[in-house]
C-alpha cells in the first residue's frame, strides 16, 4: 500500500504552496481522496504528476537517439545523473515506484 501524504507533505515535496496543492486537488491536476475535511494523496499519484508534466513538456530532441552500441550506455548515465545527490531512501522510492509503474494493474 503507498503511504498517504498530506496536503503539506506534498506542498514540501513539489516546493509550493498548500493552497496550491488544494487547487490542483479540487481541478483533479493532482489524485487525492477527501476523508471528511482532510485530503490525502498517495505517493505514487505525486510521482505520476511528476512524469505527466515532464513528458508534456519534452519536444523530441529531449531524447538522444540509441544506438544497439550505446544504448545502455546513455541509460546508465541517465540515471547515474538523474539520482545523484539523492538519498537511499528516495532511490528506494523511486525504485518501487517504477516497479508499480510495471506491475499489471490490480482490479478488485
Amino acid at each position: 500500500m503507498d503511504e498517504l501524504l498530506t496536503p503539506e507533505e506534498v506542498a514540501a515535496i513539489l516546493k509550493l504552496k498548500t493552497r496550491t496543492v488544494h487547487h490542483m486537488l479540487r481541478r483533479g491536476d493532482l489524485l487525492g481522496v477527501k476523508l471528511g475535511r482532510v485530503w490525502r494523496i498517495r505517493e505514487t499519484d505525486v510521482y505520476r504528476l511528476l512524469v505527466k508534466e515532464s513528458n508534456a513538456e519534452a519536444g523530441p530532441d529531449d531524447y538522444p537517439a540509441c544506438t544497439e552500441e550505446t544504448g545502455s550506455m546513455l541509460l546508465r548515465d541517465e540515471i547515474l545523473a538523474a539520482v545523484d545527490g539523492l538519498d537511499n531512501a528516495q532511490v528506494a522510492g523511486l525504485l518501487s515506484y517504477a516497479k508499480a509503474l510495471q506491475a499489471p494493474p490490480r482490479w478488485h
